[in-house]
């Protein structure tokens, strides 16, 4: 089992414990605030929802989601250095499953050769989208704006220029 398998189940299995009641040292509810925030906000970049971090801090779900939006709102380079964060993750995370798929694109059974392939382009596709390659131009009807632009050039009936 990788590292980061074996952090996910052990994060899983202590969401689904109950929280821990004052029985020595550090227990969960004995935690700092601060300490509680930072760990709500490590758990949630490692993918855990706000019900699964509520339960494995002692707290609910709605406290946790006010601490990430605090945080949030907290400084306008930090929000985008977090989101340039998960959007890595999340590319890295393509990368590796596509690494493990192309090896198939040239096998010799052509039903595994296109579910590889398949794979494949629903791998792009996702990835496509994380990097807002594929996106279209949007325009505002009532003054013709472009919103956003995209390098997908518009059929000769809705293009504006």
């Amino acid at each position: 089992m990788t590292k980061k398998a074996t952090e996910q189940k052990e994060l899983k299995s202590r969401a689904n414990k109950k929280p821990a009641r004052l029985k020595g040292k550090r227990a969960a509810n004995d935690l700092k605030r601060e300490d509680q925030k930072e760990q709500a906000l490590e758990l949630r970049l490692q993918g855990m929802n706000l019900r699964a971090i509520g339960k494995a801090l002692g707290v609910s779900h709605e406290t946790v989601r006010k601490w990430i939006d605090e945080e949030y709102e907290g400084s306008f380079e930090r929000r985008h250095e977090l989101a340039d964060k998960l959007l890595d993750q999340s590319l890295l995370e393509l990368e590796y499953m596509y690494s493990k798929v192309a090896p198939d694109f040239s096998q010799e059974d052509r039903k595994i050769r296109y579910q590889a392939l398949d794979r494949g382009i629903k791998i792009n596709e996702s990835r496509r989208k994380l990097l807002g390659i594929d996106s279209p131009e949007k325009l505002d009807v009532n003054t013709n704006q472009k919103l956003y632009t995209s390098n997908i050039p518009l059929p000769d009936d809705l293009d504006t220029d």
